[in-house]
């Protein structure tokens, strides 16, 4: 595995803009879009296909009570398309300007299945019946734009294999798309004819989010959800376990509401690593 020793990673950290299709302001309220995506797990699945029945949120000052995001999109997703910078949206409401969601509730259906490299369908059993997740959406304002919710599957924590078969034990993330920021690059060398994709370990705070690049896309990668703060960045090939490029990374944001990346260095064998790293800006 001598050939991956000099790794190179070259990534972006942007301000996510809403995903919302209606940018307007009115005086009725904004629009609240609610996303689904997947950090990947490395497991060598053609698909994971989990049934998603429907989404119900709370508002900031109401946690009494549960409300149902209609209209919403029920169906079987395939989460291991909706990886690197892919999503589909649930569903969207309008909600007046001043009004904050704290929680939502995922519920899950028991329509979900694996599909294995040799395109042998299991099914997947959801784990003691947790056939919902609570998730806390730490929202500090409201855009006049509208917000964007994204439901962030982990897929690599998610599935359990026992004695019993696969197994979903959902581990999840919510975030506004509009308060963080997204590392979003690629892996150098890509490999591309021998198609060997890397994992890639972001850690922040003890906390640990996972994801995989696409070796048929040289190497991309795409993680969302993330906070200003000093990260570790530690890069893996899939098929080697002693190789390991570790990076830091810090995400500022000035009294402007700019996210700014900090640089990007690393060191291999005494050898500094080269980086690509471009210094742009981008407000909300």
């Amino acid at each position: 595995m001598k050939a991956f020793k000099f790794l190179m990673m070259s990534v972006v950290l942007v301000a996510l803009a809403s995903c919302s299709t209606n940018s307007s302001s009115t005086t009725a309220g904004r629009n609240v879009s609610f996303l689904v995506t997947d950090a990947p797990a490395w497991y060598n699945f053609k698909a994971v296909n989990v049934e998603i029945t429907g989404i119900d949120y709370q508002l900031a000052g109401d946690s009494s009570k549960w409300q149902t995001l209609t209209p919403f999109s029920a169906g079987v997703y395939n989460l291991k398309a909706l990886s690197n910078g892919f999503f589909r949206q649930l569903g969207q409401i309008q909600l007046p300007n001043i009004a904050l969601i704290k929680n939502i509730r995922l519920n899950i259906g028991s329509n979900n299945t694996v599909e294995l490299a040799d395109s042998t369908i299991k099914p997947l059993s959801i784990w003691n019946n947790q056939n919902s997740v609570i998730l806390h959406i730490n929202q500090e304002h409201a855009t006049a734009s509208g917000d964007s919710i994204m439901v962030d599957f982990n897929l690599a924590r998610s599935i359990v294999y026992s004695h019993n078969g696969y197994m979903l034990k959902p581990v999840l993330r919510g975030f506004v798309t509009n308060e963080t920021a997204s590392l979003d690059g690629f892996i150098t060398p890509d490999t591309l004819n021998c198609k060997l994709a890397y994992k890639i370990f972001i850690i922040y705070n003890g906390d640990t989010i996972t994801t995989a690049s696409d070796a048929n896309d040289h190497n991309h990668f795409k993680l969302w959800g993330l906070p200003k703060g000093a990260y570790t960045v530690q890069i893996v090939p899939i098929n080697d376990t002693t190789t390991t490029n570790t990076f830091n990374i810090s995400i500022n944001m000035n009294e402007d509401g700019i996210f700014k990346f900090g640089d990007l260095a690393g060191t291999d064998g005494g050898k500094e690593l080269e980086n690509n790293l471009w210094n742009k800006f981008f407000k909300h």
